[in-house]
């Protein structure tokens, strides 16, 4: 199997980058979406099904991130397995809008995009092999 050239490696960083700072930005607003919403101290507590899918979403991207900073992986597996990871956390951010919007949550929703916040904080760990 031949190694990627060192441009295309350098392209496929600089996107995982981009890409780190476009979700960092998305749970931003997401936060502030949610913010604007009110927070208010009576809600319902959350559906099963809704929890358990937070649930899911943050230990999916505690895996794919783990998987891949794996020294044994190719560079290209490893930034899509690190681009699976962040679409994750992103998606933790899209749940919690969902939450305090349609569900009356806010502060559900607040807990689950911090969780995506925290979960996708660190920039991924792909390093051109």
């Amino acid at each position: 199997m031949t190694e990627p050239q060192p441009s295309r490696s350098a392209d496929l960083l600089g996107a995982l980058r981009t890409t780190h700072r476009s979700v960092l930005a998305l749970l931003l607003v997401c936060a502030l979406v949610i913010v604007s919403q009110g927070l208010e101290g009576d809600e319902p507590p959350p559906d099963r099904i809704f929890a358990t899918l937070g649930i899911a979403l943050g230990l999916l991207t505690i895996v794919l991130r783990r998987l891949g900073a794996s020294p044994v992986i190719s560079l290209r597996s490893g930034a899509l397995l690190s681009l699976g990871g962040l679409v994750s956390a992103a998606c933790l951010g899209g749940l919690g809008v969902y939450m305090a919007t349609a569900r009356n949550g806010a502060e559900t929703g607040l807990l689950l995009t911090a969780a995506g916040l925290i979960f996708a904080i660190r920039p991924p760990a792909v390093t051109a092999r």
